[in-house]
């Protein structure tokens, strides 16, 4: 059983302020849940100019305690890692996160894309597909549902939540950019 929702939020930002908030967001006073970010890997290809990265973030697992009771629920530490390939020059940057520390038990991911807005390039747009996927787990089935009533509310806590290890929205307004304008 899985679940998708997709997410689109345009930012009244350019591309390389958005992408360099994101990059410096974690970890931050702000959010309490992600207590750090280390870059693993870092590679620059000279041919295409596009820019790999590889970061571990370790988050404070928010799961509620009643979920807990599950002993393999019982950490207190959750590790993600993402994996980011910018373009400057096309003026994207992909993204991957997957968590490492259910593997076995379920997996959760997030692909995005920052790109500048085709109708105004003074904005960026962020595209994420939030995907759920419970490998045979009876207790994620719930988290499968209130992801799929609550996918639009982004800020919810969660699993999916900590998903997002650069979700900036406290460092960049959230106000839209009217596309087109």
């Amino acid at each position: 059983m899985g679940v998708t929702v997709d997410v689109r939020q345009v930012y009244k930002y350019p591309f390389e302020q958005v992408v360099a908030s994101y990059l410096r967001k974690y970890p931050s006073p702000m959010e309490k849940h992600v207590t750090a970010v280390k870059t693993v890997e870092e590679k620059n290809d000279l041919s295409t100019g596009i820019v790999y990265r590889r970061r571990i973030a370790t988050c404070q697992n928010v799961i509620p305690e009643i979920l807990r009771k599950v002993s393999v629920l019982q950490v207190s530490e959750i590790y993600l890692e993402e994996e980011s390939w910018l373009n400057a020059q096309e003026r994207t940057m992909v993204l991957k996160t997957h968590c490492l520390t259910w593997t076995k038990f379920a997996s959760l991911s997030e692909e995005s894309v920052f790109r500048k807005s085709l109708e105004n390039p003074n904005c960026t747009v962020w595209i994420r597909p939030i995907t759920t996927r419970n490998a045979g787990l009876r207790y994620p089935r719930k988290l499968d549902d209130r992801v799929h009533t609550e996918g639009q509310n982004i800020h919810y806590r969660g699993w999916v939540a900590q998903l997002r290890i650069g979700s900036f929205c406290s460092s960049i307004s959230q106000s839209r950019c009217e596309e087109g304008n």
